[in-house]
This record gives structure tokens, C-alpha cells and sequence, in this order.
């Protein structure tokens, strides 16, 4: 976010394929791909962040399997969380809620729900 440079490796989770890619039965002899998983750490700004990128086309193929908004079941948990969160924190009106990872925005959409 800052621009720097100096960033150092506080968690090393070695590689791990990516998550969500269920295969059918034909693909289950293709070998799997993994990535390494390790979060840095930001000397400058403090901001914590992966050390690799995957790619959203390996990410949310077309056959990706899950969305939170195609599911009643996530749109009911996130819409009892958002309520939850405002009744335990007293929010208002002119509180701010962020999302860090928004997806499509389901969360965000239950607080704007409870204004």
C-alpha cells in the first residue's frame, strides 16, 4: 500500500493448491498446482500481505463452485453477523463497516441493511 519495499516473512505455510477447485472424476488423475503461502509483513506501514499473487483466472474459473450470495444459507449468516456486530458495537448511521476481501460485497450489503 506504501510503496515500500522492506517487507519481511513473518508466517511460512509452505504451498498449498488453491481452494474450492473440486474436480470431477476425470480430472482426478491431473497433477495439482500449488503456490506458496507466506504473509509478509510491511517495515514501513505494518500492512501484512501475501507474498505471491495467484492469478483470479486460476482463482474463480468459470466453474467456480461458490459465491456467498448465490446461497441463503450465507446470506443469512452474513446478515446475522452485520446485526450482531451493530448491537454489540452500538453502531450508527454515520459508522463506517469495511470489508477487507469483499468478495461481491455480501457483508457490506447486510450492514447497509441495518443502516
Amino acid at each position: 500500500m506504501c510503496g515500500s519495499t522492506k517487507l519481511h516473512k513473518f508466517l511460512d505455510l509452505g504451498f498449498t493448491p488453491p481452494a474450492d477447485q473440486f474436480r470431477r472424476k476425470d480430472q482426478s488423475r491431473e497433477p495439482d498446482v500449488h503456490y506458496p503461502l507466506q504473509v509478509m509483513m510491511c517495515d514501513d506501514c505494518g500492512l501484512a500481505q501475501l507474498s505471491h499473487v495467484v492469478s483470479p483466472e486460476v482463482l474463480y474459473r468459470n466453474d467456480y463452485p461458490y459465491e456467498s450470495s448465490t446461497t441463503r444459507t450465507g446470506q443469512a449468516h452474513w446478515s446475522e453477523f452485520a446485526a450482531s456486530v451493530v448491537a454489540r458495537l452500538k453502531l450508527g448511521p454515520k459508522d463506517l463497516a469495511v470489508d477487507i476481501g469483499s468478495n461481491v460485497g455480501v457483508l457490506l450489503g447486510a450492514f447497509q441493511s441495518q443502516g
